[in-house]
């Protein structure tokens, strides 16, 4: 007896843009504010073997992943802005020994050496329901760029300030939690 294929998914419902929410430990304002997360894409490199005919492509050894990128709004007193200026000033070049310090602190959910100078991170994906289902974990983020913000008077609406942020981290892991 033949297995039966199955052609269609159990579940037709879309994922939507908006259904998401953003956790950084070192950053409990940036993650109230968050108004997008770009999920990062991976990739793996291909590896040339010579035959005698042809070059025959086999997978790499080595997986590759993409910056982390957010964007929030900034608040009015620039809390979460400072949160990260100040992440990366005790990061890079501390001009007090009170910066490096700052920075040192420990992480209360991810103790360890390095713990004050990065941070675990989550994406949660939410159901239609908004209900927690996906949970994307980033291992070990720090931050290494902040945008520019561009205060103009010449605004017909007020568009609130917004800010990017980019982290480098070790690695991510996906963990479907509806699926346990």
């Amino acid at each position: 007896m033949a297995s039966k294929l199955k052609t269609q998914p159990d579940n037709l419902s879309y994922l939507s843009p908006s259904g998401f929410s953003f956790i950084i430990n070192k950053l409990p304002n940036v993650n109230y504010f968050c108004q997008g997360v770009t999920l990062p894409g991976i990739s793996i490199n291909a590896v040339p073997v010579a035959t005698a005919f042809t070059n025959i492509p086999f997978p790499g050894d080595r997986v590759e992943f993409q910056d982390l990128l957010i964007r929030f709004i900034i608040d009015e007193e620039m809390n979460n802005y400072q949160e990260i200026y100040n992440w990366m000033r005790g990061l890079g070049f501390p001009e007090s020994h009170d910066e490096y310090v700052e920075v040192q602190k420990s992480d209360p959910k991810n103790p360890g050496p390095d713990s004050g100078i990065v941070s675990d991170a989550e994406l949660l994906v939410l159901t239609g329901g908004k209900t927690p289902q996906i949970k994307f974990t980033f291992k070990d983020a720090f931050p290494l760029q902040l945008s520019s913000v561009n205060f103009d008077t010449n605004v017909e609406d007020i568009q609130y300030l917004q800010a990017d942020v980019t982290f480098a981290y070790r690695s991510y892991t996906i963990e479907n939690l509806l699926n346990k």
